[in-house]
């Protein structure tokens, strides 16, 4: 079965009419088959054999080309950013160079989370000898909102939120990630490595810094001198924890449920998870091209995947990311680069980021990290670090 028009989801399907002599179990199965739509599964296009891109066929560089000079592209972009910020900040600002700028998604209302980062692994000032910036992004609920106003109030005490005019949703991450995606390109000329991340992760810096150093042998490289040529990574990089080979949900009752009208192919792109990448300088400005030249979809992980494939960038997948719960143990954080820490919080949002950085009495994740100060940046709960240089690779 072939389709009518690749990358735009608009497929024709027809199915046979029931067979009445079939047992009575079989039918029941077919028909909770079809109505919970598990023979989308059976009936999908073939992915290796049919899909090529989620927007123009044309190639992407010489639009890049076109478009990076001023000139009018000869396909004209299909998913701008049309979106007004809000707000702004000038984090990029100045000729000094940064190593490393976290990217934070987070919702509207989630103060404590963003105090949390912002005192623990998004603290600027843990490294003397590196510059590192940490900005949020946010959407909007009412202008006229107690949130909305709260939100005022942070972004005059901590100038680092960047938020536009769209509503803040969980189906709007595809857009939120595209903010970032936008000011970054736009606004950040002297950032090297980009982290964009979730609220609800923990990241070692300091892993992160020596990931970026040979993302190709780290932490083996920490133990044993390894020569490589690292720069094919360092320059082109889009890391974090890629699948390779997974399909679209089929099952009408799954949050994450995709009819074959939203997306008619048996498996998605190479993709990495949302909740935390890095991307090189390089890679974000490829990828920045190739998002709108990709039709948006709604979910922000399969939408860099799409975008990626148009740009031809290969994610590059690494064990040391972790988009789940990880259990503490005290090897395994010496290495781990980001984890995820959602889910229920007995002490609140916020409290149990600093939990896991070791301000409250239960599970530490980080502080037996390979060469971290044992005590953490702070004394109390949210109160503002102290500035330390610590060593960062030994």
């Amino acid at each position: 079965m072939a389709p009518k028009d690749f990358g735009r989801g608009e497929p024709d399907f027809s199915f046979p009419s029931q067979n009445t002599d079939v047992p009575h179990a079989l039918t029941y199965l077919g028909g909770l088959g079809c109505k919970g739509g598990l023979y989308q599964y059976l009936v999908a296009w073939s992915y290796s054999e049919y899909y090529t891109h989620w927007g123009p066929s044309h190639p992407l560089p010489p639009l890049m080309a076109q478009l990076k000079t001023g000139e009018e592209a000869k396909v004209k972009p299909v998913n701008e950013f049309m979106f007004s910020y809000t707000y702004l900040n000038e984090k990029c600002k100045g000729k000094d160079s940064v190593r490393l700028m976290y990217i934070v998604k987070s919702a509207l209302g989630n103060f404590d989370k963003r105090n949390g980062i912002r005192n623990s692994w998004g603290f600027e000032s843990r490294f003397s000898d590196v510059e590192i910036r940490t900005v949020f992004l946010v959407g909007m609920n009412s202008p006229e909102s107690n949130t909305q106003k709260q939100l005022e109030k942070e972004i005059e005490e901590h100038k680092d939120i960047i938020q536009a005019d769209f509503i803040d949703s969980y189906f709007n991450n595809t857009i939120k990630t595209m903010m970032g995606l936008h000011w970054t390109y736009h606004f950040c000329h002297n950032v090297k490595y980009f982290m964009f991340v979730d609220d609800d992760y923990y990241v070692s810096t300091r892993n992160m810094l020596r990931f970026l150093r040979d993302p190709a042998n780290y932490p083996q490289y920490l133990e044993k001198y390894i020569v490589t040529a690292v720069n094919e990574y360092r320059e082109d990089l889009y890391a974090g924890y890629v699948f390779h080979d997974s399909s679209p949900i089929r099952w009408v009752f799954s949050k994450w449920y995709i009819s074959l009208d939203e997306y008619p192919y048996s498996k998605w792109p190479p993709y990495v998870t949302a909740g935390a990448y890095v991307l090189s300088r390089k890679s974000l400005e490829e990828l920045y091209f190739g998002s709108i030249y990709t039709n948006n979809f709604r979910f922000d992980d399969i939408f860099l995947g799409m975008a990626a494939k148009k740009a031809g960038i290969k994610p590059f997948h690494h064990k040391e990311f972790y988009f789940y719960r990880k259990l503490y143990d005290k090897e395994g954080f010496k290495t781990k680069v980001p984890t995820y820490i959602g889910g229920p919080r007995r002490n609140g949002p916020g409290r149990d980021l600093l939990a896991r950085w070791g301000v409250l009495p239960l599970i530490v994740i980080g502080l037996c990290i390979k060469g971290l100060n044992p005590r953490p940046p702070m004394v109390g709960f949210l109160k503002k670090p102290r500035p330390r240089s610590p060593r960062l690779i030994r």
